[in-house]
């Protein structure tokens, strides 16, 4: 009787970790498909790009959490002050939430040479696509597990910790 008490005991223990592990491998893409979406909707993702490029912010992230869009920028205004949350038009909040909405994505940063669009994330990686806007290699604020140009001009594959 001891032995069936311990081993439902260890059952019961390992159960919630097995389930989270599943879980996870379950909602962290993968490259073949995070690639393919790019492959096969280049436009629709060198349109965002585009607005990246022409929005005037060097360090500008966009975020699609619980229904909700929210733009923040962390450049600095003339007082040497973070500008932070800024405000999107009607226009370009559809065109983000259309994207978010048909590829997963959870944000679209614009680091300085980059814009990454992340895909998945798990308690230790985050993994998703970039396009390089100029020079040799990206300047990202984490650190690159794995870093695969594509076949696309200027595109990555990237895992980030």
């Amino acid at each position: 009787m001891k032995k069936v008490i311990l081993l439902c005991t260890v059952l019961l223990l390992l159960l919630p970790i097995i389930v989270f592990m599943i879980y996870l491998s379950i909602t962290f893409p993968s490259e073949a498909d995070i690639v393919n979406k790019l492959l096969r909707n280049e436009s629709d993702f060198s349109s965002i790009v585009n607005f990246f490029e022409e929005c005037g912010f060097q360090k500008l992230s966009i975020s699609y959490q619980n229904f909700t869009i929210s733009a923040y920028s962390l450049d600095k205004d003339v007082t040497g002050k973070s500008i932070g949350e800024i405000n999107l038009d009607e226009k370009t909040l559809k065109q983000f939430k259309r994207f978010f909405k048909k590829y997963g994505h959870r944000s679209i940063t614009k680091k300085i040479n980059n814009v990454s669009f992340l895909r998945g994330t798990n308690l230790r990686y985050g993994s998703g696509v970039l396009y390089l806007i100029e020079g040799d290699t990206p300047i990202n604020d984490c650190e690159f597990h794995e870093l695969k140009k594509l076949s696309i001009n200027n595109w990555y594959y990237y895992v980030e910790k």
